[in-house]
């Protein structure tokens, strides 16, 4: 972007910018390759709310550094939901498409290759689900793409239940030898 053609608080804009891309990387794990596209988020947030600014509130530049900060924390929690998420359930680390009944599609979101060798895998899925009680098989058809409070709310349990019967999912997987993806994976 050429800065010679900005307005003072579109360049002061892109400061703010460049300052929580830096630290998005650096402490939030964002891979640098994602740099240009981070930036590009936060500034189009930046254009599309930048005519909301309100003189009677604060300073332009307060007004700024909180719309970017903000911007920049929501899409810190959207990568931690996804990450928390998958790491809760390990039917991540097989096809998606058994924790749904279909069978016969060939793998498409593999985090890491489990115990359980490549096409095995959905078997080895369709197996340990079979043997759950029909509770734990709805908590782990629902986990990977739902939060933990609507999987309560629709059981009429508490979250913390949920994350008791999502440790006995982890224990069944596990003993087939299909244990979740290690922590720190991204």
């Amino acid at each position: 972007m050429n800065t010679n053609e900005l307005q003072e608080m579109d360049v002061y804009a892109l400061h703010c910018i460049n300052a929580r891309v830096r630290e998005l990387v650096a402490r939030h794990g964002f891979p640098p390759d994602d740099r240009e596209d981070l930036k590009q988020e936060l500034f189009l947030k930046y254009l599309e709310r930048k005519d909301g600014f309100d003189a009677a509130r604060g300073s332009y530049k307060t007004f700024v550094s909180c719309l970017v900060r903000n911007r920049a924390a929501s899409l810190v929690e959207q990568r931690w939901r996804a990450n928390a998420r998958m790491a809760l359930c390990p039917l991540y680390r097989a096809n998606r498409a058994v924790i749904s009944g279909e069978t016969g599609i060939q793998q498409t979101d593999t985090v890491e290759e489990p115990a359980a060798e490549g096409a095995d895998v959905p078997l080895a899925v369709q197996r340990v689900l079979a043997s759950l009680p029909d509770r734990l098989r709805y908590v782990a058809s629902r986990i990977a793409t739902e939060p933990v409070s609507e999987i309560a709310a629709e059981l009429g349990i508490s979250r913390n239940r949920v994350y008791q019967l999502v440790a006995r999912l982890r224990t069944a997987f596990q003993a087939a030898g299909l244990s979740p993806a290690p922590a720190g994976w991204r």
